[in-house]
């Protein structure tokens, strides 16, 4: 192994010993009330070496966000074998995207706080993220467009407004649990807590569904 090549391998331990830092400070304390010298005291850093590889808090939480998504990755193409059509498989993903935010909470919360927005090209825990991003939706739509060559999913509904019209329905149900509002979730909109996959299975029929 050249110098070259063992630095680079050095960065990259680095950098992944200040998400592991990171992380567990976030989880512990929260985000809003973490700070960056607690992590670099527990990295065994200095604060300025956590600023060469990440330009802010929020950047770190989006590279901790990236580690989530691969978490959810793992759940999808777990339930996936199991399935037998395309809707079939859409209704996994929903069901594992559930399953992530109990089995990975403190992923799922930070998750909710921080979504894609204002990613820099130039930056790599913005791309890193962007492309587990891209993994996620190419998977959805390959899914959707099988339902609809197997027959499963109604050909005529637009693809990309239902896919977004479903995820956007999760994350509103998951964040009104997260701040704890399950009277409105139980009295408005009829969705107990543990029946979060039930009622947008249902939807999904309803909306997609052949």
């Amino acid at each position: 192994m050249g110098i070259t090549d063992r630095r680079a391998r050095e960065k990259e331990q680095r950098r992944n010993d200040i998400i592991d830092a990171a992380e567990r400070i976030f989880f512990i304390k929260g985000f809003e009330e973490a700070t960056i010298d607690e992590v670099a005291e527990l990295a065994e850093l200095s604060k300025g070496t956590i600023y060469l590889y990440f330009k802010s808090k929020n950047d770190l939480a989006l590279a901790i966000n990236t580690r989530g998504q691969k978490k959810l990755m793992l759940l999808f193409r777990s339930m996936l074998p199991g399935c037998h059509s395309g809707f079939e498989k859409l209704e996994g993903i929903v069901r594992s995207y559930i399953d992530f935010f109990n089995v990975y909470p403190d992923y799922a919360k930070l998750a909710l706080k921080f979504g894609p927005f204002h990613l820099d090209k130039a930056d790599q825990t913005s791309m890193e993220y962007a492309h587990e991003l891209e993994n996620y939706y190419t998977l959805l739509f390959s899914v959707f467009d099988e339902g609809i060559k197997d027959g499963s999913i109604n050909p005529q509904v637009d693809k990309k407004s239902v896919i977004s019209f479903i995820w956007g329905s999760i994350l509103g149900i998951m964040k009104l649990q997260q701040l704890g509002d399950h009277e409105i979730l139980n009295r408005w909109l009829d969705i107990k807590a543990v029946n979060n996959f039930e009622y947008i299975s249902k939807m999904m029929e309803q909306l997609i569904k052949r």
